[in-house]
């Protein structure tokens, strides 16, 4: 398989849900049960904002490949960019502000290349244009604001658990990722 490819399959519906459900099971073991349903919460609401709206651009825009790198497409917002933006991003807040010590720093490096590769990979296969994935990444950013203010606001103390937060994202993108399963909007839309 395409290197790229399956880079920016980190941000397909199935591995980013497999990531997404280690944060749920993190939070909720590690932090508090509010948080962790608000990040269910906002890991939802960002596939659906995105799914609603990729449906009335299919009947404004044109496909892609047909496109500038800087105009609206047929599929905007990128999918993969929302859903990456939500996961990953949380996953950044929770080792950059909840978590201590040289794992979180590491988790925070991690993470943040994963959603920088899924976002350009999403422009570099033609799959999106950047309009696209910038709207994919605005989606995101309002459910993303609302999990952090969530979490700010239940004054979790910074501590440990950077290493199973980190270890259950890799070990779960890595298994979804070699799994070959693959849930894709053009499957529905």
């Amino acid at each position: 398989m395409h290197a790229a490819r399956l880079i920016t399959d980190l941000g397909d519906l199935f591995p980013a849900t497999a990531v997404a459900a280690v944060v749920f099971a993190w939070c909720w073991a590690r932090l508090d049960r509010p948080t962790a349903m608000t990040f269910a919460i906002c890991f939802v609401g960002t596939a659906v904002v995105d799914t609603v709206l990729k449906i009335g651009a299919g009947q404004v825009f044109p496909y892609p490949d047909e496109l500038s790198l800087f105009q609206f497409s047929s599929g905007a917002p990128s999918g993969h960019a929302a859903l990456a933006t939500v996961v990953y991003g949380a996953a950044i807040l929770l080792f950059a502000l909840t978590c201590r010590g040289a794992v979180a720093a590491l988790g925070v490096v991690v993470t943040t290349l994963a959603l920088l590769a899924v976002l350009v990979t999403r422009v570099t296969l033609r799959t999106h244009t950047i309009p696209d994935v910038a709207a994919g990444v605005a989606v995101a950013a309002g459910f993303l604001f609302l999990f952090d203010r969530v979490r700010a606001r239940r004054g979790h103390p910074r501590g440990e658990g950077a290493a199973s937060l980190l270890t259950g994202m890799v070990l779960a993108g890595a298994f979804a990722l070699l799994s070959g399963v693959r849930i894709s909007s053009d499957m529905f839309l």
